[in-house]
């Protein structure tokens, strides 16, 4: 089902639900004139089955409806019907009570009035039922900072990965932050200087000889997954820059729509990634919607680098940069298990100095990752202390001992991983996170941010833009972004 289908079937949907709750309401007098209640019962059944009709109309007559669209229409009834629905029905409250009139000043004293008839009948107290009615209106306005406020409220996060010289390992600084689209680029992380970024205070950025050394600035853009390049991916681009990253990370997802739309927006899509320029270089892998080509099309006469199953080294601010950049499957017809075990032998081995990058679209990566052995046989197992499990963020500098070693002596392979991918879920509740992350791993992991997994230090981007088609374009605490990670040596 293309999109201007979809759209008229999601606008008649909720008409016809609100024109079917009016017609079952509407009559309000009894064969004799006499008022009946609003909501009776007998109503509430013909208001069950005009909304089961709407149901087969939705999902049983439209075979191309898919997983996504049947979302769509469910949160279309949540923001635009019920609060519809409980507007209808306090009106006709407000308008009935109107039309019976105050009673007649000193009939009788106040203590002695009588309310008039109630217009509900379903169990609950009049003001209960008004109460929820009321509350339903609410999840109008969610609805509009959802669809249009929170998925153009792009924010630049950060990072800080502290990479020690004696054992030579990384994991993630205390210290994080966040900069506002509105509230430009922080000059902390321009300059690289120690005290601006909040490091802890025992975390220098020293050379691991001992000589001054800056931050190395890593640029994590994923998921613009654009119909239209326009001003909010123009802005995720321009954030970016404005940080002064040494190095750019693309991890994939590019553009989203059909082959003509995509020739259509080629041009466009080329100067935005003309835009991207760092030092060490730019490198992207492709996503699951990125079809045959197109990242590579849009990537050409760019400083884009796409890699496919293949490791890219770079020297830069005095470092050694090592990214392997993954493939996606879908595209490649390599699995993350076969394209592992042939790039890893390229990996260069962990030593003062060098960083070592796997770059990737899904995270699910991890899960092959977690499945190599330790030094000793001892199958790997997920590390992940409760608390980061709780906060969804790392929690110290320190790189917790465990699993998915792939270098004798315990050493993990990759010091940082890059995913994006799950767009942190898009929509995320209190307490519980991601509703939906179309991956495997963890929601406490998909729901993106810095954190640890299978021993590897992990950033997973909630990306810049949103599930296309007939999914909902909505998100809800959880805004775009675009990231930051600066990796600084540690004494």
């Amino acid at each position: 089902m293309n999109d201007p289908s979809f759209a008229q079937l999601a606008r008649f949907s909720v008409l016809f639900e609100l024109a079917a709750a009016s017609v079952v309401l509407a009559a309000r007098r009894g064969p004799r004139g006499g008022e009946v209640p609003l909501i009776t019962w007998r109503r509430l059944a013909a208001a069950a089955g005009a909304g089961f009709y709407v149901l087969v109309l939705k999902f049983g007559l439209w075979p191309a409806l898919d997983p996504f669209g049947a979302i769509h229409l469910i949160y279309l009834d949540l923001v635009v019907a019920l609060p519809g629905l409980a507007a209808i029905l306090l009106a006709a409250d407000i308008l009935g009570r109107r039309s019976r009139g105050p009673s007649t000043a000193g009939s009788r004293p106040d203590s002695a009035r009588q309310p008039g008839p109630s217009f509900f009948s379903v169990g609950l107290a009049s003001s209960e039922m008004r109460g929820l009615l009321i509350a339903a209106l609410f999840l109008a306005p969610l609805g509009v900072w959802a669809s249009h406020v929170e998925p153009r409220w792009l924010r630049l996060e950060r990072a800080w990965l502290v990479c020690d010289a004696e054992p030579v390992r990384c994991g993630w600084a205390r210290a994080r932050g966040v900069e506002r689209a509105r509230g430009g680029t922080s000059g902390a992380l321009a300059s690289g200087a120690p005290q601006s970024l909040g490091l802890p205070g025992q975390v220098e950025p020293v050379d691991f000889q001992g000589q001054p050394r800056e931050p190395l600035r890593l640029g994590v853009l994923a998921d613009l997954q654009t119909g239209r390049v326009g001003d909010h991916e123009r802005a995720a681009v321009q954030m970016l820059m404005a940080a002064q990253p040494e190095l750019i990370l693309f991890a994939g997802d590019l553009f989203q729509g059909s082959d003509e739309a995509f020739e259509a927006e080629l041009p466009a899509l080329r100067a935005l990634l003309g835009q991207l320029a760092a030092p060490g270089g730019v490198f992207a892998v492709r996503g699951n919607v990125d079809g045959d080509e197109r990242l590579e099309r849009a990537a050409a006469g760019t400083p884009v680098r796409v890699l496919k199953n293949e490791l890219a080294e770079t020297e830069v601010a005095g470092w050694r940069v090592a990214v392997v950049g993954l493939d996606e499957p879908l595209r490649s017809g390599e699995d993350y298990d076969t394209a592992l075990a042939r790039l890893m032998p390229q990996v260069p081995a962990q030593r003062p100095g060098q960083l070592r990058v796997l770059l990737v679209h899904r995270p699910d990566v991890l899960l092959s990752l977690g499945k190599e052995l330790k030094p000793g046989g001892e199958s790997g197992a997920v590390q992940s202390r409760p608390d980061r499990r709780r906060a969804g963020q790392s929690t110290g500098a320190e790189l917790p001992a465990g699993a998915g070693n792939a270098e004798p002596g315990g050493h993990p392979a990759f010091d940082l991983v890059v995913a994006g991918h799950t767009h942190g879920g898009q929509v995320r509740l209190p307490w519980f996170g991601p509703i939906l992350t179309l991956s495997a791993v963890p929601r406490w992991l998909a729901a993106g941010g810095s954190h640890y997994f299978a021993g590897y230090p992990v950033y997973v981007s909630r990306g810049v833009g949103l599930e296309r088609g007939q999914a909902p374009p909505v998100r809800l605490l959880c805004p775009p972004e675009v990231a930051l990670v600066a990796v600084v040596g540690a004494e």
